[in-house]
């Protein structure tokens, strides 16, 4: 519950539709909804699911109940993944849109309906966008489909042509083509997070998964191809020559500080300060973190700070931020006041950084995108454990790197440092630095880009590190 994804989402839902004088934070109720909502959130995406596949009229009402609360959140809302998951609902429900159209009446109630809904999200969002609009179009036609009882029909014809194709001729085209797009959702779903080919852009969004560096999921595994080619975290060697090991191997990293403009704006996408005051009230009140990050939107919007400032996350007034735009925040967006966390390196008493771990791989794409932009910038790092927890990897005291570079002046140094106590790292001492000695050419920092083919497809998830943090990550999209 204190770093679950459910209560920070329930508690934003529930601060558009109620107020502290009906809900109040801290609450036996209010406390009693968010400490149910992880089971009850898992508990609804797989009704969702079975719905739609054993009786599809009640698993496309239940959809669009589902859709449309994502609609009402005040920060995540997310009008076009909303209206991009309804245009696929035609898929359980074949022509029944079309069918109800051609029958007369029943109009009413669904315009009533989607009236309604579109005047709460209006109330919400101080407007409406297209894509919650379009949205509300696709309800209204389901609605009435379901109403003029065409949804019925197309169940039903459905399950006869899936039954009349069952055996040879083009029947049997149709049925490999759908086991062929059966086996490619299951790759996508599924074997990409395990194999570590994917995390953003799969459907990994606000599971508070931890994908690499030893996974947290109750049945499979994750990051195995990290696992599997991640040399010991004390070698200094980086990956090899072999091109997979080049892809996957490095192991974890500790990012400790950095200047690098690129770095700041992708991580750590602290939106903390963007979660409604009342939400975040109810957050604390029933002794979640209260944090939120918005890792994905970061790239999403990487380097279109304009756009991310019109976009759901930050059209909001931002009352735990501070004013002002500065070269990381090019679109004048309001940036939440970062945590105060304890220094981690001994060189640089930077109190206001927030460490995150994440692959040797990410640190080596960020880090090319710095180069690409000719930037000068400093970097701190520490070789982690390739398996971990937050809380292992925020107190873990090992051999440290520091990398400048100035491209303007042709200066790129990289130095190692091993340290003596975690006491002594802890309290800021100096005297715990027992060796320092150059890089060597196969370090981290200093390798080239991961390779392209990678590229395309994995965005790892960096994971933030705070004070108070056990085995489970923030919540983080």
């Amino acid at each position: 519950l204190y770093t679950s994804c459910a209560p920070v989402l329930l508690s934003e839902l529930l601060s558009a539709l109620f107020n502290p004088g009906v809900l109040p934070p801290g609450g036996p109720l209010t406390n009693a909804l968010l400490s149910i909502s992880p089971v009850f959130v898992a508990g609804l995406e797989l009704a969702v699911a079975t719905a739609l596949l054993l009786e599809p009229t009640a698993g496309v009402l239940l959809a669009l109940a589902f859709h449309q609360t994502i609609n009402l959140m005040p920060m995540t809302y997310a009008g076009g993944f909303s209206s991009a998951m309804c245009t696929r609902l035609v898929l359980f429900l074949p022509g029944a849109v079309t069918a109800s159209l051609q029958q007369p009446g029943r109009s009413a109630a669904p315009a009533a309906v989607v009236a309604a809904l579109g005047a709460q999200m209006f109330a919400v969002h101080q407007g409406l966008d297209t894509a919650g609009a379009a949205f509300l179009v696709l309800m209204f036609f389901y609605l009435r489909a379901i109403l003029t009882g065409a949804a019925k029909t197309s169940s039903k014809r459905r399950m006869l042509h899936a039954a009349a194709t069952k055996g040879g001729g083009t029947g049997s085209v149709s049925f490999a083509l759908r086991r062929v797009a059966v086996l490619l959702a299951l790759v996508y779903g599924f074997l990409a997070p395990v194999l570590g080919l994917q995390a953003m852009a799969s459907s990994t969004m606000y599971s508070n998964l931890r994908q690499f560096g030893g996974g947290n999921h109750l049945l499979v595994p994750t990051g195995v191809l990290q696992d599997i080619f991640a040399p010991p975290s004390d070698s200094g060697a980086g990956p090899s020559k072999c091109p997979l090991n080049d892809a996957f191997g490095g192991g974890m990293v500790r990012v400790d500080y950095t200047d690098s403009v690129v770095m700041q704006q992708l991580t750590p996408a602290d939106a903390t300060g963007q979660i409604p005051s009342y939400a975040r009230d109810m957050l604390l009140g029933v002794g979640s973190s209260g944090r939120y990050f918005e890792l994905y939107a970061a790239r999403n919007f990487f380097e279109r700070g304009d756009d991310l400032a019109a976009s759901a996350l930050h059209n909001r007034q931002d009352e735990g931020a501070e004013d002002g735009a500065n070269e990381s925040n090019p679109g004048n967006v309001k940036q939440p006041r970062r945590n105060v966390s304890r220094p981690h390196s001994p060189d640089i008493n930077h109190n206001t950084f927030i460490p995150y771990a994440e692959p040797a791989y990410e640190l080596r794409r960020v880090l090319a995108l710095a180069r690409d932009r000719g930037e000068a910038f400093t970097v701190v790092y520490t070789r982690l454990p390739n398996r971990g927890i937050p809380s292992s990897y925020r107190d873990f005291v090992g051999e440290q790197v520091k990398l400048v570079e100035d491209p303007s002046n042709g200066v790129r140094e990289c130095v190692m440092a091993s340290t003596g106590s975690p006491d002594a790292v802890r309290s800021g001492a100096k005297s715990h630095v027992t060796i320092k000695r150059d890089c060597s050419p196969g370090e981290v920092a200093l390798l080239p880009p991961p390779p392209q083919w990678l590229l395309w497809m994995l965005h790892p998830y960096p994971i933030p590190l705070l004070e108070g943090d056990g085995r489970e990550i923030h919540c983080s999209t």
